[in-house]
């Protein structure tokens, strides 16, 4: 609001002075202040530009550059004071050349610079929506500060398109590398293959390392119950040595007890732990050599021919 403010009171400076009514107004610029001081700027402007597509003199760039300011059309502002200051033997820049040098460092405190670095033939430039290169790319951009978007973009080439927050008085170099369409599309079924091979393989993987630790499992069972049978031979051999009346007697010594309880409690874990071990070791085994049967059975489902911008080739992928 302040720098649109500036803008009124510059513009009333640039202007010749007069008391002349807006009928009076002979030249262009009179009649586009009468109207920007009522608050018409954009008819004001469209009378600026047309002089100054007539008459592209350093006083027409001066106030031309005036009523950008006020209009918030931030780079055109910037580029018409410079236009303007470059005339610097100029009668009407030197007679106002402070108001114009003013006006210039408050439109570059709200811009930034942005380099666009692009080899393609052919390539566009929009910022924010608005053509603002052809082909005229490693050049220097001015851009007003704050959020962008700017995309580049050429025939037969897949368009970038990115956003920049820039602060004012920064500057800003993106390099860019538009890719072929046709290279993009055959690149995108590959990574889907790839991801699909990937994680078929990532399946394979895990089945075989389940059936693999069921197994080690299974065998560790095993061994227990093979631990099962042993302990409860040396239960029942140490029973009758130590001369223990039958189990169902009533009449036990706490060792006899002790190892009638180990006897029967073996015993009846050495089966448990057999069962367990073995359905164990089945399982694992089943599951690796389903593993190994699906890849090499699904794998050759995969193969075939494509085409792309580099000619045709053979090409054979997992998938399942």
């Amino acid at each position: 609001m302040g720098s649109r403010l500036r803008a009124t009171v510059f513009g009333a400076a640039l202007c010749a002075t007069s008391t002349r009514s807006a009928a009076q107004a002979q030249t262009p610029a009179e009649r586009a202040f009468e109207l920007r001081v009522i608050g018409r700027v954009d008819e004001a402007l469209s009378i600026m530009e047309d002089a100054y597509r007539t008459d592209p003199s350093p006083a027409n760039a001066g106030q031309l550059a005036a009523l950008y300011q006020a209009h918030g059309d931030w780079v055109e502002a910037e580029e018409h004071y410079q236009r303007a200051l470059a005339a610097s033997a100029d009668p009407w820049i030197v007679s106002r050349r402070s108001e114009l040098e003013r006006g210039l460092s408050v439109v570059a405190a709200e811009l930034a610079t942005l380099w666009i670095d692009c080899e393609q033939e052919g390539a566009v430039l929009r910022i924010n929506g608005q053509i603002r290169a052809r082909r005229a790319f490693g050049v220097p951009l001015r851009v007003r500060a704050g959020e962008l978007v700017f995309s580049v973009e050429a025939p037969g080439r897949v368009s970038v398109q990115r956003s920049l927050r820039v602060m004012p008085g920064s500057t800003y170099r993106e390099p860019i590398r538009l890719v072929s369409v046709l290279a993009a599309r055959e690149a995108i079924p590959i990574r889907m293959n790839l991801t699909a091979h990937q994680s078929a393989e990532a399946r394979i993987d895990v089945r075989s390392a389940l059936g693999l630790s069921l197994i080690v499992t299974g065998g560790i069972v095993l061994g227990t119950s093979v631990v099962g049978f042993v302990l409860r031979e040396d239960a029942a051999v140490r029973y009758n040595r130590m001369g223990c009346p039958p189990p169902t007697s009533v009449a036990l010594s706490p060792d006899c007890a002790g190892l009638a309880a180990g006897e029967s409690t073996w015993g009846a874990l050495r089966w448990v732990f057999l069962g367990a071990g073995a359905g164990l070791i089945a399982g694992g085994t089943g599951l690796m050599l389903w593993s190994t049967h699906t890849a090499p059975r699904r794998a050759a489902r995969s193969c075939g021919v494509a085409f792309g911008p580099t000619g045709g080739h053979a090409r054979c992928q997992w998938a399942f």
